[in-house]
């Protein structure tokens, strides 16, 4: 079970069953996963620090508005980064596609593991990585008083939130990233943490794309964002009616006039009228696996906005 310093008052129920079976979630089975072929993998180290608020950047974007120009050199391939946070060590793995080329600004997307997961097995089983942006899976630490099970503490001021805070800082000053377009997915615990990451950081994140998650419950929310959320009305580890109340806390934060949907690709997904920004629901008939169609859809989701 997930450590209760992430829960309070009605979540507490979610509590127990956020925290189970993350550990063979779909084809990943959580432990660490063998790059494929062709891929580069690589090691290095970056430093960064925590301010304990959203991220700045230097960057100047050209006239318009329009997202900037670069001068940075980029290596196609997938790499295993490290990067120092306030003295702790945290490390993600890199997905640079061979159309990125350091000189023009492209979205950067983030894919958060579930409980007892890993980075590695994410950015695989979760077909997230695709054409035109930089994809990020970072490695979450284990929870205290968990018996060493690693998850996200969803807190606003807690250690994983300030994590993604550095990186998105240390990842705009060594590349080209359009920071108009920082997105973030997630599968279960991990989805639940891209929806406290909507609710913490709307000035930073673009859209969120949770499945099979929760939330958000920790801490207050300060705005909107557009999101995509994905669940299987036979989810018996984080129940359908969790994802639904996700959905309806977007639906009411963008504004959306009403329960009105059309069909919209991917299928099963719909899109609600009305809204301030995009809010899609995906109800699936599958349990608390990652579907075969959130990959690719999520990717489009994110790289149509």
């Amino acid at each position: 079970m997930i450590h209760a310093r992430l829960f309070s008052g009605p979540a507490a129920a979610l509590l127990f069953l956020l925290g189970c079976g993350d550990s063979s979630e779909g084809t990943g089975s959580g432990g660490g996963t063998t790059v494929s072929a062709g891929q580069t993998t690589a090691t290095s180290t970056t430093s960064g620090s925590s301010t304990g608020s959203s991220p700045t950047s230097s960057a100047t974007t050209g006239s318009g508005g329009a997202p900037p120009s670069c001068d940075f050199t980029e290596t196609p391939g997938t790499t295993t980064e490290t990067l120092d946070v306030d003295g702790t060590m945290r490390t993600y793995v890199l997905v640079v596609p061979d159309d990125v080329d350091g000189k023009s600004a492209v979205p950067l997307v983030f894919g958060f593991h579930g409980f007892n997961g890993t980075a590695d097995a994410a950015s695989q089983y979760f077909g997230l990585s695709g054409q035109g942006a930089y994809y990020v899976y970072p490695q979450a630490l284990p929870l205290p008083g968990q018996n060493g099970g690693v998850g996200w503490d969803m807190e606003p001021d807690g250690v994983d939130v300030a994590f993604i805070d550095s990186l998105i800082t240390s990842l705009v000053s060594s590349h080209c990233i359009d920071e108009a377009r920082v997105f973030a997915a997630g599968h279960s615990h991990g989805a639940s943490f891209s929806n406290h990451l909507g609710c913490y950081r709307p000035e930073v994140f673009r859209a969120v794309a949770p499945v099979a998650g929760g939330g958000p419950w920790a801490g207050p929310c300060t705005g909107s964002v557009s999101a995509m959320l994905v669940h299987g009305s036979a989810d018996d580890q984080v129940p359908v009616s969790a994802g639904q109340d996700s959905r309806d806390h977007w639906l009411m934060a963008n504004g959306c006039l009403g329960s009105a949907s059309a069909p919209i690709d991917p299928a099963p997904c719909a899109v609600y009228d009305g809204c301030a920004e995009p809010v899609l629901w995906c109800e699936h008939g599958g349990g608390h696996e990652w579907p075969d169609f959130a990959g690719a859809g999520i990717r489009g989701f994110f790289l149509g906005l």
